[in-house]
């Protein structure tokens, strides 16, 4: 017990964290940061004013936001503009209680996120009667969306676009957001670590001069400033993106791990992510059963997992000849794919009742395009005001979009590229066990790790014939 606790500190603080938020919302219990209002009467019709403060969703016919502990949805009118961010509202609306959609918990779902009841008001039961533009990041955002749409139009390579790089999923077309869910890539629109890691390398290159200047990064108070400034500019991007958690994860973790460089630690490992989710589960208990939170963590541990073991180790190729380099680079993007989809594999089945088989070939086309069209679109957004700059900037942006829709848009019409298998909670326990037991049986060498596999499978069987 000791070596565990010398190993893994941060880890055992976080399991006792993680058991009371289950136990609290499990009878009932107050969380901090979340939004405790009395509950809304239902089976009623009320008025009332507020302000939005988050960009509606887009639906049909509707537009959805959250207010005083109710989800609203209020009809489009084609005679007038739809609700924004920034308006103030005056509705009448009809609440009734939320309804559980086969397995899904909706209503817990809502509970979880302070709301009680669910409201609907007709085109005339709404109007806006004020306005007052966003201010801070959730202007600059509206700013240089506006400003993406401007130069690529209001195709869907813009709405791709701003969605890759500023999370501004608006204007992201149906089309291609049901190409890229159901060909493994949804990760990439969602803006996460991915999109974080690539934003770190331009401003490391640009930083450092490309390489040139060595003093930059070879003094010890230089390295420090460096890594102040870059985590100070990761922060502002993930205001920037609306604070989602898997931004705020793998910023975190970024911060962390320039700390632990200018410290001289270890930089990734177990204790970096659950240090993670310890400071953001102390701030947002409720961010505990948020889907992209689990999936985030899920698929990061699984990374730091597979990327420390033996098997990881004996897969690489090697890389004595500059013609290898490219060789080993898709090896490690297939292995590191492969370990995310499994990690996430189980939450995967649970939420959404399936998974893409292609992840592999998708990966290896969208990740590549990604780099590249983030890159590019902060390029443009940067010097894009040059006229013959920003004009060969924006057409490269949108072809290089259009490639990436058209790629994953072919993937998606392959034969087989989804398989759809629903699972219960603890058949999604069995797997992570069994697949806890499997590492741990060839990272220890040892076969006693091979009876709670067995066990896990038992349970996962157990509960599909009794499903």
């Amino acid at each position: 017990m000791s070596t565990f606790w010398q190993r893994y500190p941060v880890f055992i603080l976080l399991l006792p964290l993680v058991a009371y938020i289950i136990a609290a919302d499990a009878l009932g219990w107050p969380l901090w940061g979340r939004q405790n209002a009395a509950p809304v009467p239902t089976d009623t019709t009320l008025c009332w004013s507020f302000l939005v403060s988050e960009q509606p969703l887009e639906h049909a016919k509707t537009k959805s936001t959250e207010t005083a502990g109710v989800l609203l949805y209020m009809r489009k009118d084609s005679t007038r503009p739809a609700p924004q961010m920034g308006d103030s509202i005056r509705v009448c609306a009809r609440l009734r209680d939320p309804e559980v959609f086969g397995r899904f918990d909706y209503p817990s779902y809502l509970r979880r996120k302070g709301i009680s009841a669910i409201g609907y008001a007709g085109k005339e039961d709404w109007q806006v009667i004020a306005h007052t533009p966003p201010h801070g990041p959730r202007h600059w955002q509206q700013v240089l969306t506006r400003r993406l749409a401007q130069i690529l139009g209001s195709d869907k390579e813009y709405g791709t676009v701003a969605a890759l790089t500023l999370g501004w999923r608006d204007d992201l077309d149906d089309d291609i957001r049901l190409a890229f869910q159901r060909a493994g890539a949804m990760h990439v629109l969602a803006v996460s670590g991915l999109h974080t890691g690539i934003l770190m390398s331009v401003l490391w290159m640009l930083l450092t001069g490309f390489g040139k200047w060595r003093p930059l990064y070879e003094q010890r108070g230089r390295i420090c400033l460096l890594y102040l400034t870059l985590c100070i500019l990761l922060w502002l991007y993930a205001a920037l993106t609306g604070w989602s958690p898997s931004v705020v994860r793998s910023v975190l973790m970024a911060s962390i791990g320039a700390l632990a460089v200018v410290t001289r630690r270890q930089a990734i490992s177990i204790n970096t992510i659950a240090l993670a989710a310890l400071i953001i589960l102390t701030f947002r208990p409720s961010d505990l059963f948020a889907v992209g939170f689990q999936l985030s963590f899920a698929a990061v541990t699984a990374i730091i997992l597979f990327t420390s073991s033996e098997l990881y180790i004996m897969l690489q190729p090697p890389t004595m000849n500059w013609w290898m380099k490219p060789i080993r680079w898709v090896v490690d993007l297939m292995l590191i794919s492969l370990a995310a989809w499994l990690g996430t594999l189980p939450l995967t089945l649970l939420y959404y009742g399936q998974t893409a088989t292609y992840f592999l070939m998708t990966n290896l086309i969208v990740i590549p395009a990604a780099t590249v069209l983030v890159s590019l679109t902060l390029a443009l957004l940067t010097i894009g005001w040059l006229p013959l700059i920003g004009t060969a900037l924006g057409w490269v942006v949108k072809w290089a979009a259009w490639s990436m829709n058209t790629a994953v848009g072919w993937i998606e019409h392959l034969p087989g590229s989804t398989i759809s298998f629903d699972i219960s909670e603890w058949m999604a326990i069995g797997m992570y066990g069994f697949m806890l037991s499997a590492y741990l049986t060839m990272h220890r060498n040892r076969l006693r790790y091979l009876i709670p596999a067995a066990a896990s499978c038992a349970v996962f069987i157990l509960t599909y014939y009794h499903s």
